[in-house]
């Protein structure tokens, strides 16, 4: 993670790097990668205020988010938008 903060060649879009997974539910981003299945639990008790939800090597997440719809799937990466 530490490469992607200090990525000084890429400053087209703002990229925020949450340490913690309650930033994320604090605040509205446009869109959450998830890469560790381990957030089950807190994603469960939470409403994400994101408009898409890319999920990497954790497929069996994609039936926590019943406000958004697959988009793209491919091999290990699944994107969902929200619905509406």
């Amino acid at each position: 993670m530490l490469v992607a903060k200090t990525n000084y060649l890429v400053k087209k879009r703002k990229i925020t790097y949450l340490d913690k997974l309650e930033s994320a539910f604090e605040n509205h981003y446009d869109i959450l990668l998830i890469s560790d299945e381990s957030y089950r639990d807190e994603i469960e008790k939470r409403i994400l205020n994101v408009s898409f939800i890319i999920l990497v090597n954790c497929s069996r997440l994609k039936s926590q988010f019943e406000n958004f719809e697959i988009v793209s799937e491919e091999n290990a990466l699944l994107v969902l938008k929200k619905k509406g």
